[in-house]
């Protein structure tokens, strides 16, 4: 008699993954993958620092290269360019809800002569007014009951505390201020980095100077000044984001008026 031992393998990460769901634990997506979605992203817990993966944004089909960088959180490394509409003169109410509908509430700005030309990098996204950027109508400018996610009296479903999805994919958020400060800690201790230096295109997070949309939509300083927003408000009529001036050692924390147009990128939750 012989006994047949039978032996069940599986494959923690592979090259080849295709599809899943974050709560399968059987696979992970190596440094590279491509076909992952932002809600399914699974990145192997050995990926090393400045790993790269190009994923889809399941709500429109566009994709955006997203980095595990010296802070040890996952950020896009392009601009975000969601949303219905494209045009830099216009305001528009065109921004999306947790299940990705429209709602008529909020406007964004988006710069379509920057995205259509063919020398201009395609990492530069849409600039967007900060009601638009944390997806809450309230959070106009001027308005004192809404200062942001933190703002409202019942958390929507898809937010985590000190986590502001705003127009960002499923499971990631636009980041606080305070996590542009612990970024830019690391980068400088990791990569050793010194202001627009760990911003900028030449960097690891591959900043775009992307300009400056004023309340009327007119766009300035394009090439010469990268703007972010965070999610964090300093009152009814401001919120901080980043800024940098390519090529320099200026960059920092600034103070923005919310109904300006920034850049916005997005961090995984964690």
């Amino acid at each position: 008699m012989f006994a047949v031992i039978v032996l069940f393998f599986t494959v923690p990460c592979a090259a080849q993954d295709t599809l899943h769901t974050a709560a399968d634990t059987l696979y992970c997506d190596e440094p590279g993958v491509e076909g992952s979605t932002f809600e399914d992203f699974t990145p192997c817990k050995t990926a090393p620092d400045a790993s790269m993966w190009n994923l889809v944004d399941n709500r429109d089909g566009k994709r955006y290269r997203v980095k595990k960088l010296a802070d040890g959180r996952y950020w896009m490394v392009q601009d975000l360019r969601f949303g219905s509409r494209c045009d830099k003169t216009t305001f528009m109410g065109s921004v999306y809800d947790q299940t990705g509908s429209l709602h008529g509430s909020g406007v964004y700005y988006g710069d379509c002569t920057n995205m259509m030309s063919t020398d201009t990098p395609i990492n530069r996204g849409y600039l967007y007014d900060w009601a638009a950027a944390v997806n809450m109508p309230g959070a106009y400018y001027g308005n004192s009951s809404y200062r942001g996610c933190r703002g409202i009296s019942t958390v929507p479903t898809g937010y985590q505390p000190g986590m502001c999805r705003g127009i960002c994919p499923q499971g990631w958020h636009v980041p606080t201020v305070n996590e542009f400060t612990d970024a830019y800690a690391a980068f400088k201790r990791v990569y050793r980095c010194r202001g627009a230096a760990c911003w900028d295109a030449q960097s690891v997070w591959e900043g775009v100077a992307g300009g400056h949309a004023a309340a009327n939509g007119e766009v300035f300083y394009q090439d010469t000044l990268g703007l972010y927003w965070s999610s964090t408000a300093e009152d009814q009529y401001a919120a901080y984001g980043l800024w940098f001036v390519p090529y320099t050692r200026n960059a920092g924390e600034t103070r923005s008026l919310k109904s300006s147009g920034r850049a916005v990128r997005c961090v995984r939750n964690y």
